[in-house]
């Protein structure tokens, strides 16, 4: 009986070799140069590629030159799992009609945009979660993700006058030389302003934009509000005020007790309320909606954290 032939070597396994998105696009481009007469089996010999490889990309051939997905990339859109909602080519199409007419595109707008005509899903998606800034984060993160998926980038600027290291120094400085100004002061009287611009669609800070294309917006500035804020150093929120003490240049996030703890849970929380509103549109209802959720967010401010961002504003210990 014979005994069954076992190798004794493995056999090299074949290298996979992936190519982005630009490198096809170029082979492609030299192939058509090539015209009609080019045979298709040399021109993958010569530039190492094997026919196969060459075949599919030649019966995509469309789609890979009319990419606008970045160079690097391997894919093409639509793989992974297929999505299990039915509106997503009409959310891409309103996404794109905003662009068209440089309009900021955000995250809120692409709510708002589910709020009025994918109500039910909503409620469905929010009620899903366990409480309200688990929703709201969720929310936000499946906006991103099919903003992503359908070939929209977020421009984000950002710009600091200061370093950080600058910014320490500044707060410190000017806390030794407030507190002798002001410490025997009862805290009732220690003042703090600020204001803050607020958005009925909560806030345009960055724009979608189709990958490839402009990110450019008008300057229009339409359904927003200005919202002063006032607080005293023992932790009460205070009607009537007057100034007491500039702040120094350029150092707000480090010197302002305003902003260096209560203004951003005081945007998270409008963003928060946005959701759950009721959608209008004439400009009278989207001012009264605003002051509404600047007053109601504003009175679920603990008064703990006006505590806390005097004491980190202005720090006794590094007198």
């Amino acid at each position: 009986m014979l005994k069954p032939y076992r190798r004794t070597t493995l056999l090299p396994k074949r290298k996979q070799q992936q190519y982005c998105i630009g490198t096809i696009q170029t082979l492609l481009r030299k192939h058509s140069d090539l015209g009609p007469c080019c045979s298709d089996r040399q021109f993958a010999r010569h530039e190492h590629i094997p026919i196969g490889t060459l075949r599919g990309w030649l019966k995509r051939k469309d789609e890979y030159l009319q990419a606008v997905k970045r160079g690097s990339n391997t894919t093409l859109d639509g793989h992974g799992q297929l999505e299990t909602f039915s509106f997503g080519a009409d959310l891409v199409q309103f996404m794109d009609c905003v662009r068209d007419i440089k309009k900021f595109l955000t995250t809120a707008h692409v709510v708002t945009w589910l709020k009025t005509h994918q109500k039910p899903w909503l409620d469905a998606f929010l009620d899903g979660k366990p409480d309200q800034d688990r929703a709201y984060k969720g929310l936000l993160g499946w906006c991103q993700a099919f903003a992503h998926r359908h070939g929209f980038s977020q421009r984000v600027p950002c710009a600091s006058k200061k370093t950080q290291a600058e910014l320490q120094a500044t707060r410190a400085e000017y806390a030794k030389v407030f507190w002798p100004k002001y410490a025997a002061y009862d805290p009732a009287n220690i003042i703090n302003i600020d204001e803050t611009g607020v958005h009925y669609d909560m806030p345009p800070r960055r724009t979608w934009a189709r990958i490839g294309k402009s990110s450019k917006v008008d300057k229009q500035h339409s359904n927003r509000v200005t919202a002063v804020l006032a607080v005293r150093a023992d932790d009460c929120p205070e009607e009537l005020f007057s100034v007491v003490e500039e702040l120094p240049a350029n150092s707000t996030c480090t010197c302002q007790p305003l902003d260096v703890g209560v203004m951003g849970p005081f945007k998270a929380k409008c963003r928060t309320e946005w959701i759950h509103e009721t959608k209008v549109t004439s400009a009278a209802e989207k001012r009264l909606a605003m002051v509404q959720r600047i007053l109601k967010v504003w009175e679920a401010i603990p008064s703990a954290m006006i505590t806390r961002s005097f004491d980190k504003a202005f720090p006794r210990e590094e007198l």
